[in-house]
């Protein structure tokens, strides 16, 4: 086992965004974060609703109410997807912005970065998504 300090410098993150493939992804990285014996960080960036409507009434949500659903999609996803690893450390991690920024600064103290795929190429093979393509440049 390794001491506190080694423990809390080894960290996976992983990129979520709800999807039944960010899903999967969780529970992959959570299987390498238990086997690296590291914290495992979930990801969410979000952006708030604007409204371009041309009447007064302001149809932009709070930006709290914003926040408290994000942080919440985070503990079902927590709670859904990590039973199976009762001993791991977990943190969540859901701020406003675009994802790929947000992925890429959480990703400069990682030690992996993992992100999902959700399209597919007719012939079956997997696609680097927005995210995954930004996060390679």
């Amino acid at each position: 086992m390794r001491d506190m300090d080694a423990y809390e410098e080894s960290m996976v993150a992983v990129g979520v965004d709800g999807s039944k493939e960010s899903r999967a992804t969780v529970r992959w990285a959570a299987a390498e974060a238990f086997w690296r014996e590291a914290e495992l960080c979930l990801v969410y960036a979000y952006t708030y609703p604007v409204s371009i409507a041309w009447h007064r009434l302001p149809l932009v949500a709070r930006p709290e109410c914003c926040d408290q659903a994000a942080e919440e999609m985070l503990a079902h996803i927590e709670r859904d997807e990590l039973g199976g690893y009762p001993s791991l450390a977990v943190r969540r991690i859901a701020v406003p912005g675009l994802a790929a920024d947000v992925l890429m600064e959480v990703g400069r103290t990682a030690d992996l970065l993992v992100v999902g795929a959700t399209a597919r190429h007719p012939l079956g093979h997997t696609l680097l998504g927005s995210v995954a393509r930004a996060l390679t440049r």
